[in-house]
């Protein structure tokens, strides 16, 4: 599988910096897009890189930085930039959430609003394949629902 390119949300926590560091699996060929709050290119790439340091060696993080496109983005005020992304944007790896429940109006925001919002302009996105979302801060504790409703976009193979 070739030309993919695989937008990836929450890359400073800890599930985010984890999937950096496993790479796109054997034989695909593609980037990384990360979308990062913060104020600039080189604020966001040094919270990435720290956090990739929590499994690997400085250098190495360098080195998975290298096949990424570091984008300072807040996912709850999308830039113009942004759509113009999503137009090569294959894959989504939709692992970003607010889990400081300090200021729950905060949580929601992000999880919720967010999130939907992400969706909503996926769905103008012309050369997506699949999303993964995953959102455990706000769907744990008890009456936490068992099933969730998912959609899909296709039958496209995994990456």
């Amino acid at each position: 599988m070739n030309d993919v390119r695989v937008l990836l949300t929450g890359a400073t926590g800890f599930l985010g910096a984890a999937t950096l560091v496993q790479g796109l699996p054997p034989g695909v060929s593609g980037r990384w897009l990360l979308w990062v709050r913060g104020r600039n290119e080189q604020e966001v790439r040094a919270r990435v890189q720290a956090r990739l340091e929590r499994f690997v060696r400085p250098e190495e993080a360098q080195a998975i930085l290298l096949g990424c496109d570091v984008v300072p983005e807040d996912l709850t005020s999308l830039s113009h930039a942004a759509e113009e992304q999503l137009q090569v944007v294959t894959h989504v790896m939709h692992l970003a959430a607010n889990t400081s429940f300090v200021f729950k109006r905060r949580v929601w925001d992000v999880n919720y609003h967010a999130s939907l919002g992400l969706m909503e302009r996926l769905r103008r996105a012309p050369r997506l394949q699949r999303i993964v979302y995953v959102g455990t801060a706000s769907i744990c504790g008890q009456g936490a629902p068992l099933l969730m409703k998912t959609c899909s976009l296709g039958t496209a193979p995994l990456i």
